[in-house]
């Protein structure tokens, strides 16, 4: 965001008594209606679930994705920033969930090429970094670049230089780079027109974004996964094992302690 967005979004934070992120999340729903036609969407938020003091020292990975809804329809900025903050803090009471209750209670059907309860998720990095500190040894971090994207989009919200702003992950078999560099653009120019202006109706707000190159993909930006190459058949039975298998197996001949 520029400065004077990002002052414009914490100071309507600070009037709502909310956070930077429900603001974000309000802009970014106001950009998925524009660019959908729908003003009721669900995206997936990440909760961090530690809450049992028991787990205070267990070595995990303590998250849950929870659904969020979000409704853009008919309201003013400042209320839509109200009805974001509120449903997040809804959805916070109910971490723990299992997905599998969920799926099931909705009769949503699986399919492996997309996340069953949401394909948007909206992701808050504001953690302090950790730091490493070791007697006698000098430190660095060395960054690790994310792991692809397993659902369409996902929006991280960040901090860099004191300054509030977005990152997002895509589905390179969906959407070009191209796309999304405008779509990110469009959403930090929308959040700022939006922030600075939040008791007028959101939709008659720059009413010019997101811009035709965001709105409509341009012929190709839509690219679809090439088919794998034909492989040849893996070789099954005793006799024939690849080399992948015949290590694996040694492994386990060694903790098993057996010759076969």
């Amino acid at each position: 965001l520029t400065e004077a967005a990002d002052r414009a979004v914490r100071e309507l934070a600070a009037r709502r008594g909310t956070t930077v992120a429900a603001v974000l999340l309000a802009g970014f729903g106001e950009l998925l209606r524009r660019l959908t036609g729908g003003d009721d969407h669900v995206l997936g938020a990440i909760v961090a679930d530690r809450r049992l003091a028991a787990f205070d020292d267990v070595i995990g990975f303590f998250i849950d994705t929870v659904p969020v809804r979000v409704r853009t329809g008919g309201a003013t900025f400042a209320g839509l920033v109200d009805r974001c903050a509120a449903e997040l803090h809804a959805v916070t009471e109910h971490p723990g969930a299992p997905l599998e209750r969920i799926v099931e209670a909705l009769g949503v059907g699986r399919d492996t090429s997309r996340a069953p309860l949401v394909q948007v998720l909206f992701n808050v990095l504001n953690f302090v970094p950790p730091r490493l500190a070791l007697t006698g040894l000098a430190v660095e971090p060395v960054p690790v670049p994310k792991p692809g994207s397993p659902f369409d989009i996902t929006v991280y919200v960040v901090e860099r230089d004191g300054r509030a702003g977005v990152e997002v992950v895509h589905n390179p078999d969906l959407f070009d780079a191209a796309r999304i560099e405008a779509l990110l653009a469009d959403l930090a120019a929308l959040v700022g027109a939006l922030a600075a202006d939040p008791d007028a109706p959101a939709d008659a707000v720059a009413p010019e974004l997101p811009r035709p190159a965001v709105r409509v993909p341009a012929l190709g930006a839509m690219t679809v996964a090439a088919a794998e190459p034909a492989r040849a058949p893996l070789p099954t039975g005793p006799d024939a094992l690849t080399p992948t298998e015949e290590l694996i197996a040694g492994i386990w001949r060694e903790v098993l302690g057996r010759d076969r």
